[in-house]
């Protein structure tokens, strides 16, 4: 017990803090791949010394205690391998792991608590009454055209971004669905049809003012352009309305004005953007129902939560899949109003229902096939062959039936991109085996599983890591003009010059080395904030229900956990372009309309 205590509580032993900041300092050394002879180690010891010394309680706190141990867990899964390859004796790779686990652990629950009380103390702050910052000219007329000046602002910042990438930036994705517009392929749902209708219609709008592709494709860029800066706007404004400080608020469109992501994608014209929108207008008809003491909850609002729901399903796959998650959670927040609630999700799910069903089959849509909801099996299988592992011979002629060469599967496996897994299987097997055989090759998946769960693990970490671990590099935000392409569309900026080119791989460098301003540029920097405001409310009896405002992008983690094809910065960005409507979740409730 007296371990324990000079681990996790607070304790007035002067010697007790010693033994935490040693192992805590054994532990940063071997993350940060330091030698115990780093001149650092002295300096960061006597600084854990008198964080031990000077944090904890007389209490654990069960919620902070789990959330210590997830991020523990997760440090290891990732840098584990790394931390003990440089060990050759099995003895020392598995000490160095438990030193590693046994210092951090202490640490994350020490900060956390330290993190909850910063932010009591910070949900309290208040600028004096009638300072005259408030009442200058300028702040007082932006505070009351709040959304109509973030909507400009935002515009005119964007608005480089959009001449130097015009017509648009274009993915080979993004092909993909122009060439369905263009009618030269099939309609397919593999990216979303909804989505692509809305590309069609704007290009057509284009077309009757031009003949020109490239012009008429950028007036669905502008579009999207301006819907970008209206939803980021409507969060800005929501905040307003929520009454938090104004500080926050001129974070909140800082964070939307300034951070140069916003704006790439703001012309990325691909299925992503529209779909961070929708979440975010979800959002904030989320927080309408749960802040009824403000004046919300009416008619209109549920209105919004409906429509905003169906978008949410409709523009992306996980989308849906995450709506039907958050079901059973919005009927326990919402359980005063269970019927209501109930009738407007039964609503989402039978219109996102007929229109994925029905509507596209009417429109003889091509569904996508069902390997884009198995990377993660497909890399864990992959996974396990790669480390020759030797399954039976049934199983291996079942997988035989799908890959015509199962042996070339070591040698097409990425660890990192599921794609080469999909595309085996695609271009030199028989998907339709897989289809009609689904049972068979869930039992196999389950058999090799528990034969081999290290492979599966590993399968699965190097998948998705970047979507749980904050210290890993991805590129982010960096694509640029229109993919090759045989349909006559290209690359042609209006805004030219070295300048600007410069000016933007500078500021889209900066969040891969300036410190804590390259967090918000982490997807699993996101994650953990999201974890840690839901122990924080957790702990908080009475703002409990708070938690549903988290739970829609905590959903949307949960489905790239769990059918990711690539830890990619886009399929994170929805929940990152949310992060100023966290604060709503965690700061006080909101005072009355007087």
């Amino acid at each position: 017990m007296r371990f324990l205590k000079a681990f996790f509580l607070h304790s007035t032993d002067r010697i007790s803090p010693a033994l935490p900041a040693f192992v805590s300092l054994w532990a940063i050394l071997f993350l940060a791949g330091l030698t115990v002879r780093s001149v650092l180690s002295p300096a960061l010891f006597v600084l854990l010394y008198l964080f031990y010394a000077r944090t904890g309680r007389e209490q654990i706190r069960v919620w902070y205690l789990l959330l210590s141990l997830f991020f523990g867990i997760s440090a290891l899964l990732v840098e584990g391998p790394r931390i003990s390859s440089a060990f050759s004796s099995g003895l020392f790779r598995a000490a160095a792991l438990l030193i590693t686990a046994a210092g951090l652990v202490p640490l994350f629950y020490r900060l956390i608590d330290l993190a909850s009380d910063l932010l009591q103390k910070l949900a309290k702050y208040d600028s004096p009454e009638g300072a005259s910052f408030w009442k200058l000219p300028v702040v007082s007329f932006i505070s009351r055209h709040l959304f109509l000046c973030t909507f400009l602002i935002l515009v005119l910042l964007w608005l480089p971004y959009y001449l130097y990438e015009y017509p648009g930036i274009l993915s080979p994705d993004g092909i993909v669905q122009m060439e369905q517009v263009f009618g030269v392929r099939p309609l397919s749902n593999h990216h979303p049809v909804f989505h692509t209708m809305f590309m069609a219609i704007f290009y057509r709008l284009g077309q009757l003012f031009t003949d020109s592709k490239n012009a008429a494709l950028s007036f669905y860029t502008m579009a999207q352009l301006l819907f970008h800066a209206f939803c980021c706007a409507c969060v800005v404004r929501m905040l307003q309305r929520l009454r938090l400080h104004p500080l926050f608020i001129a974070a909140a469109f800082a964070f939307y004005a300034l951070i140069p992501y916003h704006a790439v994608f703001a012309v990325y014209s691909g299925k992503d953007t529209p779909f961070a929108d929708a979440f975010m207008l979800f959002l904030c008809a989320l927080s309408k129902l749960v802040f009824p003491e403000a004046g919300y909850g009416k008619a209109r609002d549920r209105f919004l939560f409906v429509l905003t729901g169906i978008l949410m399903c409709l523009l992306r796959s996980n989308g849906w899949y995450a709506f039907l998650f958050l079901i059973p959670f919005l009927l326990i927040a919402f359980r005063s109003q269970l019927r209501q609630i109930l009738v407007m999700c039964a609503i989402i799910v039978c219109v996102s229902v007929l229109v994925r069903g029905p509507l596209y089959g009417s429109l003889q849509v091509v569904p996508g096939d069902m390997l884009e909801s198995l990377c993660v099996p497909l890399q864990q299988i992959g996974r396990t062959l790669t480390d020759g592992a030797v399954l039976p011979e049934e199983d291996m002629a079942l997988i035989g039936k799908v890959v015509n060469h199962p042996e070339d599967i070591p040698t097409v496996y990425d660890p990192v991109f599921a794609d080469m897994m999909k595309e085996i299987i695609r271009t030199n097997g028989d998907l339709s085996y897989l289809e009609a055989h689904k049972a068979d090759f869930l039992r196999l998946y389950i058999r090799t599983g528990l034969a081999h769960p290290g492979s599966y693990v590993r399968g699965w970490v190097d998948l998705t890591d970047a979507y749980w671990y904050p210290d890993l590099s991805y590129e982010m935000a960096i694509i640029d003009g229109v993919a090759d392409n045989s349909i006559g569309l290209s690359w042609t900026p209006v805004l030219r010059g070295m300048a600007f080119v410069k000016f933007k791989e500078i500021v889209l460098k900066l969040g891969t080395f300036v410190p804590l301003y390259g967090l918000i540029w982490s997807m699993g920097f996101i994650f953990w904030i999201l974890l840690f405001f839901s122990a924080y409310l957790l702990t908080m009896k009475k703002q409990r229900r708070r938690l549903i405002l988290l739970m829609p992008a905590i959903s949307l983690y949960l489905t790239l956990f769990l059918a990711a094809p690539v830890a990619e910065f886009r399929y994170g960005y929805p929940m990152l372009a949310a992060l100023p409507f966290y604060l709503s979740a965690v700061l006080p409730f909101p005072r009355p309309r007087s």
